[in-house]
């Protein structure tokens, strides 16, 4: 007897409830799947269409991703359990204590609220969310790391930032999952702080117009503490991931060295020559004896004399020696400053329209550029949970307007902070700030 597709729905019993977790884990595993095998079936769809195809992009290439997505290891799978879990867990600790009455009296002696019982719940599904998250990470680079036939293998040399540190241990492979938890983590923690010493209203014998006044006058007080203090957990945050980026990149995930330096768009060997010049290994007064071609070929790669990058040739400090070094060399954008040539700095940001030499046309040309970049990736970012969700929102032509304009705000925002790091730059350098820090450079 065949067994047809509305029997076996009406066997399975999924419930309509929002919050069942069996819904919560199909909508947690269409999300997360759809964001991790989304772009990694990009460059395949490309090649598709293209009909331009390399090893990068071939059948077993594609099994490879399938299988690292799909699997019981893979982002998607990981997720699941860990949201998926602690809802089911939470479900199972609610309907055994009704029923079962040693874990009723058990519960009771407990007397745990509804928010601890799902940080129990959800502590132990995401423990082991992790432990799958690191082992497929883990399988991932090792079969990244196997050549392929007939390649020829090039030996690696492990060139940390500071010559003289020695990696102890490969970085954990869901680095990049922990800094965002832990910021987020702060960030709940202090706002909950805040929200517990923070003296609440006194209404006394207060009229309900007067009541309604002071609960307002209290809660923007709060809003306006709890704003402030996100704002200062990203900018501490954030300061100490763009630290690491310039001087000690292997203490970052890969991922994020990767979408920083595609943003930010610098040349990797003007950020050696600036982890060198922290190191002492680069200086305008000695030269440098291992890595004096880093600059020379990356100025002749921009069409500029290769000299302009030469440390030996660049002046150290200002004024008119600065001056007279410049115009030997042939720079104009330097006046009164030493350093490296602003040409330099900003790279191909400009040159087009030839304010290669301007510092404030190179922050207003990559904060539109970032612009952009920021709304592909915020696009997706807003719109698809909303697709796979709450499909029916959509229909709502101000929800969609309200969904547009938070994508703008957030691309908006990343857009000004990459401006504010160029234009930040021109103050410390333009103005010789930057040079009252680094007077024996």
């Amino acid at each position: 007897m065949a067994l047809h597709a509305n029997d076996l729905l009406d066997k399975l019993q999924l419930s309509d409830d929002p919050t069942h977790p069996a819904q919560i884990a199909l909508r947690t595993y269409g999300l997360a799947l759809f964001l991790s095998l989304g772009p990694s079936s990009i460059p395949f769809i490309v090649s598709f269409l293209t009909g331009r195809h390399s090893h990068k992009t071939s059948l077993s290439a594609f099994r490879r991703v399938l299988r690292r997505e799909c699997g019981y290891d893979g982002f998607a799978f990981a997720i699941t359990l860990g949201v998926g879990g602690g809802a089911t867990l939470k479900r199972a600790w609610d309907n055994n204590a009704k029923h079962n009455p040693w874990i009723s009296s058990l519960d009771r002696r407990l007397g745990l609220s509804p928010s601890q019982k799902s940080f129990i719940a959800n502590f132990f599904s995401s423990s082991f969310s992790i432990l799958l998250l690191q082992a497929g990470r883990r399988r991932s680079q090792s079969l990244r790391n196997i050549p392929r036939p007939g390649a020829i293998p090039i030996p690696y040399t492990y060139t940390p930032s500071n010559s003289s540190a020695v990696p102890s241990k490969s970085p954990s492979p869901t680095l990049d999952l922990t800094l965002l938890v832990l910021v987020r983590a702060l960030d709940s923690a202090l706002q909950s702080l805040i929200l517990k010493f923070s003296d609440g209203p006194e209404f006394g014998k207060d009229s309900p117009s007067e009541v309604d006044a002071k609960h307002k006058r209290y809660n923007a007080k709060v809003t306006l503490l709890t704003t402030r203090l996100d704002a200062f957990v990203f900018w501490a945050c954030s300061a100490r991931i763009m630290w690491c980026f310039f001087y000690e990149p292997e203490r970052l995930p890969s991922t994020y060295v990767k979408w920083i330096r595609t943003l930010a768009d610098v040349d990797s060997r003007l950020l050696r020559t600036l982890r060198f010049l922290r190191n002492g290994e680069w200086t305008y007064s000695r030269g440098s004896l291992k890595h004096s071609t880093l600059l020379t070929t990356y100025a002749q790669d921009l069409g500029y004399p290769s000299i302009w990058g030469d440390p030996s040739s660049l002046p150290a400090l200002g004024g008119s020696q600065a001056n007279e070094a410049w115009k030997i060399l042939g720079v104009t954008s330097r006046k009164n400053l030493g350093g490296v040539p602003c040409e330099l700095v900003h790279g191909s940001a400009g040159s087009g329209l030839s304010l290669a030499s301007s510092c404030t046309a190179n922050a207003g040309i990559r904060g539109f550029r970032a612009f952009f970049e920021a709304m592909i990736i915020y696009l997706p970012a807003h719109f698809l949970p909303i697709l796979i969700t709450r499909p029916q929102v959509l229909l709502r032509p101000h929800r969609i307007l309200k969904t547009l304009f938070s994508t703008v705000r957030s691309a908006a925002f990343l857009s000004s902070f990459i401006s504010s790091f160029w234009l930040s730059y021109r103050m410390t350098s333009g103005t010789g700030l930057g040079a009252a820090f680094s007077q024996g450079a």
